[in-house]
Order: C-alpha cells, then sequence, then structure tokens
C-alpha cells in the first residue's frame, strides 16, 4: 500500500513539475507569491499554515518566490496524492482501484491547474485526506491515540482554510457511529 502510494505520488510530482507554472501569476496566485516572506499578513491572504510552509519552503530553496511557492503547491499536491491512495486503499480494499481512482483525480482539470502555482488547496486537499485516513484508521482500530492524531490533524487543517468547518457534521456522526 505504502509503495503504491509513493508511486503514484512520485508520478504526480513529475507530472506537475514538468508543467509547473515557472513565475508570478494575477489574482489570487499573485497576492500569495508576493505576500509570502512578509510579516504582514492581511485578512485576504490569512492562511497560517499555508504561509508558515511557505516561508520554511522559501527559505530553504531560495530565488524566486513566485517559482518557490509554484513548486510547494506541486510538492504538496503530489503528497496529497500519496495520502488519497492510501485512503482509496482503506476504503475500497483494492489497490489498482485506489491507483487508477486517485490518478484520475491526479490529472483532472482543477486539481491540476491548482497544483501548479502558488494557492492553498494542494496543501488543503493533503490535510482532507490525511484527516480521513486517520478516522479510518482509529475505526480500524480505535485507540486514544489514533483519535488524539486525527483531531490534531483536523484542527491544523483549520490553519490553512477553513472550509475544515465543512467535514465537522460527517466526521461527528461517523465518530459517533464508530464509538460503540
Amino acid at each position: 500500500a505504502v509503495a503504491a502510494a509513493v508511486c503514484v505520488a512520485l508520478a504526480a510530482w513529475a507530472l506537475y513539475r514538468a508543467t509547473l507554472l515557472p513565475g508570478f501569476d494575477f489574482g489570487d496566485t499573485g497576492s500569495l507569491q508576493t505576500t509570502v516572506g512578509s510579516m504582514l499578513i492581511t485578512p485576504r491572504v490569512g492562511y497560517p499554515l499555508y504561509f508558515a510552509i511557505a516561508n520554511l519552503w522559501l527559505h530553504v530553496v531560495g530565488g524566486d518566490p513566485a517559482r518557490a511557492l509554484n513548486l510547494a503547491s506541486a510538492v504538496e499536491a503530489a503528497l496529497a496524492c500519496g495520502l488519497s491512495v492510501l485512503v482509496a486503499i482503506e476504503l475500497s480494499g483494492s489497490i489498482a482501484a485506489a491507483i487508477a481512482a486517485v490518478l484520475l483525480f491526479a490529472v483532472s482539470y482543477t486539481y491540476w491547474s491548482q497544483s501548479i502555482i502558488a494557492e492553498v488547496y494542494a496543501l488543503h486537499i493533503g490535510l482532507v485526506a490525511l484527516t480521513l485516513l486517520l478516522l479510518l484508521r482509529w475505526a480500524n482500530r480505535p485507540t486514544p491515540a489514533r483519535l488524539t492524531l486525527f483531531f490534531l490533524a483536523f484542527a491544523v487543517g483549520f490553519g490553512n482554510h477553513l472550509s475544515m468547518v465543512l467535514l465537522v457534521p460527517a466526521y461527528t456522526l461517523f465518530l459517533l457511529l464508530g464509538a460503540k
């Protein structure tokens, strides 16, 4: 399972790296690209986890901030694909089906387009996949430690995108039904 996830993540990384936006863009992407490295975070660009990772990434990678953030999105998107494979295996029990489903998702227009520019969505999908994986693993073998990891990842997800709140009803129902 892990080998399949790694292979899909590497394939996605190769695709996103080959088609990466090389520099600056307009709109929200440009705003994110020009704000990174600054201590000034406005409500318009209020994604604290994204900027913490972006600032670290910029420090490690260096160079042009626009390109560095585009590259960070590609890495985050590839990791999200790998995590999604593990989620799909947990749900379907089939490695082949998981690989096929995630590869289709990886090349879908919307996901691909957001994976090659500086945007918060690749990280968001990675955090959603991580929370789903942790929740499914808790359901298979409920322990306080697994539940704590799920809640920790879920809380961290709010630091990137507030749409995590949309998962609260489904996750709550799942937890209530799973707590026997």
